[in-house]
């Protein structure tokens, strides 16, 4: 049987593409060897169900650089210490972040590995810069978007293009399957008499939400909620729209059944960098899976999936008054859309 070992330092709960990587390798028949720095408990039992055998370190995210420089050298401590207690410095690695490889170090090298690449980093020049001796030696490299795979080619004169994955889901959830938690149930109820945009993500300025909060505010019939860890960034959106609902973050693949009850999927990202405006988000395929219409704004990674593909519609995030136009434009026309 053919066998592969997957090192992530954070969690398989924080990037619900890397779970579908996992569940499609179990079903190709692979036995896949998990080691995470961390997971949540309420994950673990599908991990282990999926996998032949997962170790998880219980080692913290790091937040601070400090803390980060910390996490980073237990991440190299204990991994490699496992590697060579269970013998599989021979074996396929899979690391699925550049996080990963940074943290582990140039003993990497020497490993047979492919090596997932979900973002650019053109804003950050040390993983920019640090990342390429990886990308150079790698096996295989996967990145999420056809335009990113042409950007990493030429950025490191690649002899070959990166394959792509994109960032979507095995198959549509069984969403009867998934039962909420009683507050969940209150929240829903209690805005049961409108109608839902929904936001799920990172919570920070670069994901340019200002608007789409003022414009929600303007809109007697419909909430605005946002699913994601809280920030000092969601703060400022609740003082423009005091009406905002948030919801913490629910680990996938359970947070689909909040998707479920959408009438509207927000996806948003400014210009700040190469990696925004080609951005390759799975919510694009968890929103059309379950029929929701989206408002993505003007950028190339959302009009190429969203307008191209008549699954909603892309305005200037700037203009307040077309973002009001493109809610009741879909609202109107949502049943054309959503099928």
């Amino acid at each position: 049987m053919k066998q592969i070992v997957i090192v992530q330092k954070s969690s398989v709960s924080s990037y619900p593409p890397l779970l579908t990587f996992i569940e499609c390798l179990n079903v190709l028949g692979y036995k896949v060897i998990l080691i995470c720095g961390n997971e949540l408990d309420i994950q673990k039992q599908y991990l282990n169900s999926i996998c032949d055998r997962c170790f998880y370190l219980d080692i913290p995210n790091g937040n601070s650089k400090l803390t980060k420089l910390f996490v980073w050298l237990k991440v190299r401590i204990k991994v490699w210490r496992l590697i060579y207690k269970l013998k599989l410095s021979n074996e396929l690695f899979y690391f699925p972040t550049a996080d990963t490889v940074l943290a582990l170090g140039r003993n990497v090298l020497r490993l047979n590995y492919i090596l997932n690449l979900y973002e650019l980093f053109d804003t950050i020049p040390y993983y920019l810069k640090n990342i390429k001796q990886y990308a150079l030696n790698a096996n295989t490299i996967v990145c999420p978007d056809f335009t990113r795979a042409h950007i990493f080619k030429v950025w490191w004169s690649l002899k070959t293009l990166p394959y792509v994955i994109p960032n979507k889901p095995k198959e549509r959830i069984v969403l009867e399957d998934i039962k909420l938690s009683s507050d969940l149930i209150s929240i829903l109820d209690s805005v049961s008499h409108k109608k839902i945009m929904l936001y799920q993500g990172i919570i920070t300025p670069d994901r340019y939400l200002d608007s789409i909060c003022v414009a929600a505010s303007r809109l007697e019939d419909f909430c605005f909620i946002i699913v994601g860890k809280e920030t000092p960034y969601l703060n400022q959106l609740k003082q423009i729209n005091s009406n905002l609902i948030h919801i913490s973050f629910i680990p996938p693949p359970l947070h689909l059944k909040i998707t479920s009850y959408a009438r509207i999927g927000i996806l948003s990202y400014d210009h700040s960098s190469l990696n925004n405006i080609f951005c390759a988000p799975n919510k694009i395929w968890e929103f059309a899976s379950l029929g929701i219409p989206m408002i993505g704004n003007n950028i190339p990674g959302l009009i190429n999936s969203i307008t191209n593909n008549n699954l909603g519609v892309c305005v200037d995030y700037d203009d307040v008054e077309q973002i009001v136009s493109a809610i009741k434009y879909i609202d109107q026309n949502h049943q054309y859309i959503s099928t």
